[in-house]
């Protein structure tokens, strides 16, 4: 059956071009958000804005460093991404007679370039923000660098310089989750899932350990290299920042994966549990595609295990229940840390080995009932094929059938 859609009224060019130029232009700073490590403790707390889509002018995209300009040590060589806080460039360290990663803090929003090499505040009531950003930048950058973690970026130094900030640190190579998502054909199993999530649920724990939280993980903060290496790239604590900035659009800060006591207005105490919702979010959207949705937004009737199930049943029911309670609107439902997140996680394992019993129950009975089913089709179609051609021989419709050789004697 052909499927009629409705067409747009026809318009001339002269009137197509009158309506693109007077049409609002909608701006998403972080598109992309290419290897964007920045860094993150868990003191701030800013008023949520408006979750709805802004509409707001198309800001221009950072000017980036020019190739070969020296900034500290470092030389630089070519831009590798642009995220909401600033722009990572592939740089050279004569000293160590390698290549690495230079970070600069130059959020769109706030700031813009001033001559070849320097910063400075987009306008003077942004100011304020900018310069609090920059603080946040550099202090989150020399906490990361004391850690020496494989699942988290090694930071070698932050500095000031140029009016702005900037973060030294190792070269890391690959595509991140979102980027993954899209040339993926179908999510992956859930074993590959889990062995995922445990290299996460170790980064995280590393940063907790250290006093470090992150805030807000998504997809674009976690990057797969080639040779399988999983890295979380960045933490949230920068970026915090812009949620208080009106002209920023809600999807630069990327507020669905972030904790509903992460508001201001929030009762609710921050910890550990916050991240859980993060790495939650993260496991929604590889599953589904999306990330969930606000918990205010929620239909009371359907959980996430259900809506998870219903997007792809190859997850174990015992499975996508953690997921809903690392993504419970309550703190309190949620594991209250790294190690009950292990206990919950070692728990569906168990239970997806030894089988569901409700599961168990039905897949078995199912495959024999498929299995069954075709068989009984097959043997129809048997019965109707060969009645089929009886009954043309014998009303002389088709030839003779041949005397097969072993009736001749």
């Amino acid at each position: 059956m052909r499927r009629w859609r409705s067409r747009p009224p026809r318009t001339s060019p002269r009137e197509s071009g009158e309506r693109a130029r007077k049409a609002p232009q909608l701006t998403t700073l972080d598109a992309a958000a290419q290897q964007t490590p920045a860094g993150g403790l868990d003191s701030l707390r800013t008023p949520m804005q408006d979750r709805r889509p802004r509409r707001i002018a198309a800001l221009p995209a950072p000017t980036p460093l020019p190739a070969g300009l020296r900034v500290g040590r470092c030389e630089v060589r070519q831009v590798l991404g642009t995220g909401s806080t600033g722009i990572v460039y592939r740089a050279f360290d004569p000293a160590t007679d390698e290549d690495l990663a230079l970070r600069e803090y130059l959020p769109a929003a706030l700031a813009v370039r001033s001559g070849p090499d320097g910063v400075r505040a987009r306008s003077p009531d942004l100011a304020e923000a900018f310069d609090e950003g920059r603080r946040l930048f550099v202090e989150e950058a020399l906490a990361l660098a004391r850690l020496d973690h494989p699942g988290v970026v090694k930071v070698h130094d932050a500095w000031e310089e140029n009016g702005t900030a900037y973060v030294r640190m190792e070269l890391v190579t690959g595509r991140d989750l979102a980027v993954m998502q899209q040339l993926r054909a179908r999510p992956p199993r859930e074993e590959t899932l889990r062995q995922l999530l445990a290299v996460l649920i170790d980064a995280v724990d590393e940063l907790h350990r250290a006093g470090l939280q992150h805030g807000a993980i998504t997809p674009h903060d976690i990057l797969v290299e080639p040779n399988g290496r999983t890295v979380l790239l960045d933490l949230g604590r920068a970026r915090q920042v812009l949620r208080a900035v009106p002209s920023v659009p809600a999807g630069a800060t990327r507020e669905g994966y972030l904790a509903p006591e992460m508001d201001a207005e929030s009762k609710a105490a921050r910890g550990p549990w916050s991240d859980i919702y993060s790495l939650g979010a993260v496991l929604h959207f590889i599953i589904s595609g999306r990330p969930p949705p606000p918990a205010a937004a929620r239909n009371a009737d359907e959980g996430v295990a259900a809506r998870l199930r219903k997007a792809d049943p190859r997850y174990s029911g015992a499975f996508l229940r953690v997921v809903e309670r690392m993504l419970a609107p309550d703190p309190a439902q949620r594991p209250r840390d790294i190690d009950a997140l292990r206990a919950a996680l070692g728990d569906s394992g168990r239970t997806k080995l030894r089988g569901d019993a409700s599961e168990a129950a039905t897949k078995k009975p199912r495959r024999w009932r498929r299995l069954a089913w075709w068989g009984i089709g097959f043997a129809v179609l048997l019965a109707a094929a060969a009645t089929t051609v009886w009954f043309l021989h014998r009303s002389g419709r088709l030839p003779p059938l041949p005397a097969l050789p072993w009736l001749r004697r």
